[in-house]
């Protein structure tokens, strides 16, 4: 701050003192208001707000074929008794709970689901050799297949006929 630089603040019990000795009282008498009324003024919530709801991070995601969700590298089945008609391929709610809690919802209503098991990834096996895929390639551009499209076209029943 500029403030600092020109009070010649140079340390950091320096900068606490120029806070609560200068800063605080100019922002206590220029940048504050008194309420009219000093009771408190929030309402009470209603059974209606959840309020873990209201303060989570709240991302869509798609429903895949087979009823889940995929969220940070895992995938959650939906539980087939809250599978609905319009759920397959459509967005969900998926709310990230300050406790670290998901919740799924769709068109409002909530969605029990369960964790799907990881699927182990496939391992190499050594038994058979892998095909290594500049040899395909090559293969596909050998000499001959480079003049086919220059053979004419003849019925099948000469071409019989010409192997006898």
């Amino acid at each position: 701050m500029k403030n600092l630089r020109d009070q010649g603040v140079r340390t950091l019990a320096q900068a606490n003192g120029y806070l609560e000795q200068v800063y605080e009282p100019w922002w206590e008498a220029h940048c504050t208001v008194r309420a009219a009324d000093p009771r408190d003024a929030h309402r009470a919530l209603t059974p209606q707000q959840d309020l873990a709801s209201i303060l989570s991070l709240v991302q869509p995601h798609q429903v895949y074929r087979d009823y889940a969700v995929q969220i940070l590298r895992h995938k959650y089945r939906i539980l087939p008794a809250d599978i609905v008609p319009g759920l397959r391929g459509a967005r969900v709610r998926v709310e990230q709970r300050l406790d670290g809690s998901l919740a799924i919802s769709f068109q409002g209503r909530p969605l029990r689901f369960e964790a799907c098991a990881p699927v182990p990834r496939p391992t190499v096996s050594l038994d058979h050799p892998v095909r290594d895929r500049q040899a395909t390639i090559r293969a596909h551009q050998t000499p001959w297949g480079q003049n086919y499209d220059r053979m004419p076209d003849i019925p099948l029943w000469k071409a019989a006929q010409a192997r006898g």
